[in-house]
């Protein structure tokens, strides 16, 4: 199942490519795409990936290189806290921060709801700031 890698122009063998990429997306769980990554990142040859490379933007190029053999200072300054990331992973991560962010505010802007407190029956309801900020600071 050999396919010619195409170059970055729109071009349909990219479509079909994309096309590929959905129904792997679609069909597989994470952890299944992840073992099938593992193994073509060690079954491809150099001069494949190179090939395969040259077909990414810049950023991802940086970032798989990084992930594949790290610099002697990024090995030794790693730390739990960061992995190379490509610059559209944390777009992502960072739209999908935003929206949770969003939905709480939105919840919080409501006149009754999650963060509309009262203590009893007959005493006016009030914002519950802290719970607010508990589960913005989640």
């Amino acid at each position: 199942m050999s396919k010619q890698i195409q170059g970055n122009s729109g071009s349909i063998g990219d479509q079909k490519t994309s096309s590929l990429a959905h129904q792997i997306q679609s069909a597989l769980t994470q952890q299944e795409i992840s073992r099938l990554l593992d193994v073509l990142f060690t079954v491809l040859s150099d001069d494949l990936w190179d090939a395969v490379l040259t077909q990414l933007a810049p950023n991802t190029q940086e970032t798989i290189k990084q992930i594949l053999a790290p610099s002697p200072i990024v090995a030794q300054v790693k730390t739990v806290k960061s992995s190379p990331t490509s610059q559209a992973k944390l777009a992502e991560t960072w739209l999908n921060l935003w929206q949770e962010w969003d939905e709480i505010i939105d919840k919080a802007a409501q006149e009754e709801g999650e963060y509309i407190t009262r203590e009893a029956d007959w005493e006016m309801p009030y914002f519950d700031a802290v719970l607010l900020s508990e589960n913005l600071e989640k």
